[in-house]
């Protein structure tokens, strides 16, 4: 019987759902770069003279240890990938096994190969602080084992949504601390429904339907938000419009990155800052005005 190489998938955040897709669900697009043998790094970074490899099994569908508590969402995309990707936990694992820690889209300084207690060294670019245009477009395969239905199409076809963080502190990993929330929301709901808008808690759809909801929408205008990193499945003819304040906490472009890498349009729309968390005031009839010039 062939030993089995598993690729353990390491956290990288995973409580926080644009983490859990850009460094741990991207990551795996390396372990398909190029299995390692004897003498070869395969694409990715093993010792090249360890003998672990010999009469183990590496074909598709690959083995992969994700040994956290598994939220809902994580759950489900682990459903999409199941074609490619076997998903096991820790009590599968067997002292024949051959474990192979895929380190995935790196966020820290690499720590050189190494072979130790049958681990071998990482897969992954340790080098690299953001996700690639590889990554990205990996994650976009993703749409292909999503079924458009007539009933998706009259949900989200053509149609514009504001996705709410009003309950994004009860989430995990937030710990019940408000961050760019926006706190005039309730007054914006008549405004916001008289101008074709609905708001919308992303929170409360399927992995499937959040994709399906940004390769069909019209408009997505959402404050910076993990829920933002669905952008990566929008079609080019979405507009994503994200909403912060003059000069956040916490600088970042990684939306803004995807979209330009993808060729979708982008916008940003300046709110006014009420506190140190990036909670923030909407103007709401100058937002719905700016909606009319936004970049297609």
């Amino acid at each position: 019987m062939d030993r089995r190489i598993i690729f353990h998938m390491e956290d990288r955040g995973h409580h926080y759902i644009y983490h859990w897709f850009m460094y741990m669900v991207a990551g795996l697009r390396h372990i398909k770069r190029g299995l390692p043998t004897k003498g070869s790094d395969g694409g990715g970074s093993f010792e090249r003279n360890s003998d672990l490899f010999d009469g183990a099994s590496s074909i598709a569908p690959y083995n992969v240890l994700f040994m956290q508590s598994k939220l809902d969402y994580q759950v489900q995309t682990c459903d999409l990938l199941k074609g490619e990707f076997l998903f096991l936990e820790e009590p599968d694992i067997t002292d024949e096994d051959i474990i192979v820690n895929n380190y995935g889209e790196a966020i820290h300084p690499f720590e050189g190969d190494h072979v130790h207690n049958g681990y071998v060294n990482s897969l992954g670019d340790p080098n690299s602080s953001t996700p690639s245009r590889e990554a990205y477009l990996f994650l976009r395969e993703l749409r292909k084992n999503v079924q458009i239905t007539e009933s998706d199409i009259s949900k989200f076809k053509g149609k514009k949504f504001f996705l709410s963080r009003n309950r994004s502190h009860i989430l995990p990993g937030n710990k019940g601390i408000k961050r760019r929330h926006i706190m005039n929301e309730n007054g914006m709901v008549h405004e916001m429904n008289n101008a074709g808008i609905e708001i919308i808690h992303l929170e409360d759809y399927s992995i499937m339907d959040k994709i399906k909801l940004f390769q069909l929408s019209d408009t997505i205008i959402s404050p910076n938000s993990g829920a933002l990193v669905f952008c990566v499945f929008a079609n080019t003819s979405t507009k994503i419009m994200e909403l912060n304040v003059p000069n956040p906490s916490q600088v970042s472009h990684q939306y803004r990155d995807i979209c330009d890498s993808l060729g979708i349009p982008y916008n940003k729309f300046i709110c006014n800052s009420v506190d140190m968390n990036d909670n923030m005031e909407v103007n709401v009839n100058a937002l719905i005005s700016e909606l009319k010039y936004l970049k297609s």
